[in-house]
């Protein structure tokens, strides 16, 4: 069963009229073009659409189910109809973006400002990076700033944004030190980012590389709970430059040097290959344009040990 759209606008005009005449006057055709065409919709659908018994019209049970649905229809066509004028122009109607959670306060409302002048309707999301890849997968989401993942898909496109070092923080209270991360530990407990995080992971991966085993205590989902719990004086973190910024620069807490080997993290903006156009390239080259503007300023006004510990790839 196919629908033509403008015989359901007819057919919507008719309803709303109630009667032949009015809706013919009111479409600028004749009665009998509205007659036909409402006596086609219902010779297709094989059932009567109005009680033409009565004046005006009425409707019977399937003619207002017709009319609930067809109003949908009409309405949702007239929609894609201005998004493809829009796409034409290189506007689109709906672009949705993840967030991994350790950026959310450095890019989403420069991000959201942004992407504004490229869409009708924005959406970003917080989370994990492994939902927001499964959200680019399931295609509930269109692009992704991420720490990890499809590195060696064919089918999505990936754009490098920056790659930092993992630092220490520690409540200021704590005296400087340059010892170890296993006599650290033994004075002071860890706290830790969420091991279902990439952050997280990395972490541990470290700790099982160097051999250091040290108990786990304490540990969220957030690097706003990380930091606070820094500074509340509860222990101390290994995490990255970026996760403090978003935990808050705060002078409660003091940034140091990782001890022995470091190791580092990149962010990358994922997005389905060939679907956005330039959309994806210029929305990492905004990301890079807030780190330098922004970000990077203020941490090295924070930390200035910590120049080298964030670099930022070239806008392209």
């Amino acid at each position: 069963m196919s629908f033509d759209l403008g015989v359901l606008q007819v057919f919507l005009m008719v309803c709303e009229k109630g009667s032949m005449g009015a809706a013919a006057k009111a479409l600028g055709i004749t009665q009998p073009a509205v007659s036909q065409a409402i006596s086609d919709l219902e010779r297709g659908l094989g059932k009567k659409l109005f009680e033409r018994s009565v004046r005006p019209l009425a409707l019977t049970a399937v003619g207002a189910l017709l009319r609930q649905k067809a109003n949908l229809l009409v309405a949702e066509a007239h929609e894609v109809s201005a998004a493809i004028g829009d796409a034409e122009q290189g506007y689109l109607f709906r672009v949705r973006l993840g967030l991994a959670g350790s950026v959310m306060r450095a890019f989403a409302l420069r991000l959201a400002e942004f992407l504004s002048t490229q869409a009708s309707e924005v959406a970003i999301y917080s989370g994990s990076t492994p939902s927001h890849i499964e959200g680019i997968i399931n295609r509930t989401v269109d692009m992704s700033i991420s720490w990890s993942g499809m590195e060696d898909t064919d089918w999505a496109e990936r754009h490098s944004i920056l790659e930092e070092s993992y630092i220490l923080l520690f409540p200021s209270s704590f005296p400087e030190s340059r010892e170890g991360l296993a006599t650290i530990a033994k004075r002071l407990p860890l706290i830790r980012h969420s091991a279902r995080s990439q952050t997280g992971k990395d972490v541990d991966r470290h700790l099982r590389r160097m051999g250091i085993d040290i108990p786990r205590f304490l540990e969220f989902d957030s690097p706003i709970g990380v930091t606070a719990a820094v500074a509340a004086g509860i222990g101390w973190a290994i995490t990255t430059p970026l996760s403090n910024f978003e935990g808050g620069l705060t002078p409660l807490i003091r940034p140091m040097k990782l001890p022995g080997p470091g190791f580092t993290r990149r962010l990358y903006l994922f997005a389905r290959k060939n679907e956005l156009g330039r959309l994806p390239r210029a929305v990492a080259n905004e990301a890079k344009q807030v780190l330098k503007s922004d970000i990077v300023p203020q941490l090295a006004k924070y930390m200035p040990w910590a120049k080298d510990k964030v670099r930022i790839e070239p806008i392209r």
